[in-house]
C-alpha cells in the first residue's frame, strides 16, 4: 500500500449524495443562498446531475469538487443564455432560478443518451 507521500495522488470515491453536498456548497458559495433549483435541491435534476458528475469523477479520476466548480460555470452560462432569451423575448425570467434545461443541457433534459457537461 502506497502513501500520499510516496507520490501518489489519494483519490476519493465520488458518490451521488457526495456531489449533491458539492453542488449545494457551491451554490450557496456563488449566490449566499439565493440561487432555486427546479424540482428542489435534491430533486430528479440535481439528482441526476449529481449522478453525470460522480460517473465522470469516477471515470477521469479528477477532484470531485473542481468537476463540479467546472459543471456549475457550465450551468450558469446556460442559465444567462436562457434568461436572456427569454427577457428578449418579453417574458420575465426568473435569474435566481435553475431550470432542468439549464442543469442537464438541452439534450439532456428532453432523455436524449449522451448529453454532456
Amino acid at each position: 500500500m502506497s502513501s500520499p507521500q510516496s507520490g501518489q495522488a489519494f483519490m476519493r470515491s465520488y458518490e451521488e449524495a457526495d456531489m449533491l453536498e458539492i453542488f449545494s456548497y457551491v451554490l450557496v458559495n456563488r449566490y449566499s443562498g439565493r440561487m432555486r433549483i427546479e424540482g428542489g435541491e435534491r430533486g430528479p435534476h440535481a439528482r441526476t446531475l449529481a449522478q453525470r458528475v460522480s460517473r465522470r469523477v469516477a471515470q477521469t479520476g479528477t477532484d470531485g469538487a473542481r468537476v463540479m466548480d467546472s459543471v456549475v460555470t457550465v450551468i450558469t452560462s446556460r442559465q444567462a443564455r436562457r434568461v436572456d432569451s427569454e427577457t428578449r423575448a418579453g417574458r420575465n425570467p426568473d435569474p435566481m432560478l435553475l431550470t432542468k434545461e439549464d442543469l442537464l443541457g438541452e439534450e439532456g433534459a428532453t432523455g436524449s443518451n449522451g448529453a454532456r457537461h
